[in-house]
């Protein structure tokens, strides 16, 4: 979803703006760390499943042949639901399911290694302290609020702004000819890279500033600033599940 609010004559106004709705939202709504939790084993499920040809428009098709690897895996997302969520929170089984059908629905039976998923995965959250606190957009022409789960296109003036979903691609053309294509998690994980951790936490507040990149390409200057930044940690792999934020664009060529 994009939103235009700031046209060329405010540049040099700073715009005290509350994103307390998102904050809040990320901690106690659907993206806090419980269904943070389940949409990323959802995702590691579907992503196993597909990896061995095991679904066919919502259905599971079995498969006694996949690795010894990938039926334990599939166990322990089967097993860390039932013990910390419900399994009908599984996206791709049925309400009735139950573990004793494992070998009728995937193939193979069921027989989870219990340290496998909860021991090698932290979910982590990072949110931007914006209540009461101002939006320095000096310098700057246009303000777009981003989220990740959206396609949407929008052009402002002769550049045509689009977010895919699909590879978190934010581009900017200006006359059909592309000037920035930039994959977003490549930019949110060197932010995440540049933070000072001083908190073993899962959730961490942080100042806007910190959660914001600078990017300048022929004649156009983007700041990002992450309001809201989410995902796991998986045998020192990062897989990360949502981002919002906000981009600033000062065209310089214009």
């Amino acid at each position: 979803m994009l939103y235009f609010s700031v046209k060329k004559p405010l540049k040099n106004i700073i715009i005290p703006i509350s994103l307390s709705l998102v904050v809040l939202n990320s901690v106690i709504g659907p993206l806090s760390s419980y269904s943070i939790s389940k949409y990323s084993q959802n995702k590691r499920l579907n992503n196993i499943l597909n990896k061995n040809s095991m679904i066919s428009g919502d259905n599971i098709v079995k498969n006694p042949d996949i690795s010894s690897e990938d039926q334990r895996e599939i166990s322990n997302i089967l097993n860390y639901f039932d013990n910390y969520h419900n399994l009908d929170d599984v996206k791709i089984l049925t309400d009735d399911f139950k573990t004793e059908d494992m070998e009728e629905i995937f193939g193979f039976k069921y027989n989870p290694n219990i340290w496998g998923v909860p021991s090698n995965e932290r979910y982590f959250y990072y949110g931007a302290q914006t209540m009461d606190n101002p939006i320095d957009i000096v310098g700057y022409d246009y303000y777009i609020q981003i989220n990740s789960w959206n396609t949407n296109s929008l052009q402002v003036n002769d550049l045509i702004i689009a977010n895919n979903r699909d590879n978190s691609t934010l581009s900017i053309k200006r006359n059909d000819e592309m000037i920035i294509s930039v994959d977003t998690r490549d930019i949110a994980l060197e932010v995440i890279d540049n933070l000072d951790e001083n908190s073993n936490d899962e959730k961490y507040q942080r100042h806007l500033e910190e959660l914001s990149y600078i990017l300048e390409e022929d004649g156009i200057k983007i700041k990002f600033m992450f309001t809201s930044i989410s995902g796991a940690e998986i045998d020192e792999n990062i897989e990360l599940n949502n981002l919002e934020y906000i981009i600033l664009i000062d065209d310089i060529n214009n």
